[in-house]
Order: structure tokens, then sequence, then C-alpha cells
């Protein structure tokens, strides 16, 4: 909980400018690809990426946030958050899958995450 606080400080802190979902979906798939939670294609191996976000956070920290995630439902916030986003989300969460995939949302916003694949000395951008 202390470094989601951290997370909070930081964005209210510094001078960013807003950004559209699709720019969050880009990061999130890039980043999902190079941690292994989905091929260079993009698809998500959801199981995974639950069992590793459950596992990351536990379920009282979850719980804590109102953001637990479970298996029955696949419509859940998680598998939707890192789908093309056709709505939004609570912030909190954003800031949940940002703190998994990345060390913190100041690296996140710092870092340019693309994907790119390399097959036979080419390479070219996934986006």
């Amino acid at each position: 909980m202390r470094l989601l606080a951290q997370d909070i400080s930081w964005l209210i802190t510094s001078n960013l400018f807003s950004r559209e979902l699709e720019w969050f979906q880009r990061k999130y798939i890039a980043l999902l690809i190079e941690k292994d939670f989905a091929t260079a294609t993009g698809r998500v191996n959801q199981k995974r990426l639950l069992d590793n976000f459950l596992f990351f956070y536990g379920a009282e920290v979850l719980v804590a946030v109102n953001s637990m995630v479970n298996y029955e439902n696949e419509q859940n916030w998680l598998f939707s958050i890192v789908r093309k986003h056709r709505k939004s989300f609570h912030p909190i969460r954003h800031l949940l899958v940002i703190r998994f995939l990345t060390n913190s949302i100041e690296e996140f916003f710092n870092t340019d995450y693309q994907y790119k694949r390399n097959c036979r000395g080419f390479s070219d951008s996934a986006y």
C-alpha cells in the first residue's frame, strides 16, 4: 500500500499532460509482451496474468482497494483493462496494473515501451 501511495503522490506532484486511452493500452500490451504475459501479436495469456497479478498483490490488498479479480469472471476489470479500451477504469486500477508491470508510475511515464519483434534480421514495431 505504501508503494501505491508513493505512486499517487508522484502523480499529484508531476506536471503530466493527459493521454488518450489508446496510449495506455499500447504501453500495457508492450509491457505484457516484454514480461511474457502476451504473445508477440498481443494475445494475452489471461490465466498466467491473473495468477501472477494475484500473487504479486495478494487478495487482502486487492479487496482493500475494491479491485479483487477472479477466475470465474472472464469480464473482470484486469482482463478488460489490458484490452482495447472501450470504457474508463478507476485510476487505482491503472496504478495497480502499472506497478505490477513496472517498478513505478514514474518509470511507466518516462520510459518508451515499444515491443520490437526480431525476425531474420528485421525489426518492426508492433504498433
